[in-house]
């Protein structure tokens, strides 16, 4: 990922990112060693405040009225992984207007519980990996991406890692 500007007098990215330095780096571990890429942006006009939008990417207490339909056509197994109102999921404030949702927690490392099985609906995957050549490790690594980061995380003014 690359950040560039051509002012002198802005202060260190590190410094800016604050906190979220933290949670871009657990989002680039999602690729599982492949490479990341942007496939494109998204545009849309919005007529209201444009924090707004940007905010909707955490906040939890849109997600089961606007995305209703959405839940509602999930398996039972699916459904389950975004079972997460009343979980242990959270809402940080990351300084400088950035900030991360965090709703399935057990998502947001990929290196942390390897030793949990693979889910039967991910066997293919799995299998098509190890025939790749992938170590068992690198499987589960990237079964668990599958399932996506945990978390969402923005970064002011406009960029959203969902």
């Amino acid at each position: 990922m690359v950040f560039a500007t051509f002012r002198d007098d802005i202060e260190p990215l590190e410094d800016f990112l604050g906190g979220a330095k933290k949670w871009i780096d657990l989002f680039m571990k999602q690729g599982g060693g492949y490479p990341v890429k942007v496939l494109g942006e998204h545009r849309f006009n919005f007529p209201g405040n444009w924090k707004i939008q940007l905010e909707n990417t955490t906040d939890a207490y849109h997600f089961p009225i606007v995305h209703k339909s959405f839940v509602t056509s999930l398996d039972e197994a699916t459904a389950d992984i975004f079972d997460f109102l009343d979980g242990e999921g959270f809402v940080e404030d990351l300084g400088n207007g950035h900030s991360v949702m965090v709703m399935i927690p057990q998502l947001v490392d990929l290196e942390e519980d390897l030793d949990q099985p693979i889910p039967a609906r991910f066997e293919q995957l799995a299998q098509a990996l190890r025939e790749e050549g992938k170590s068992e490790d690198e499987v589960k690594k990237l079964v668990r991406a599958a399932h996506g980061t945990g978390f969402n995380l923005n970064l002011f003014p406009n960029l959203s890692f969902p």
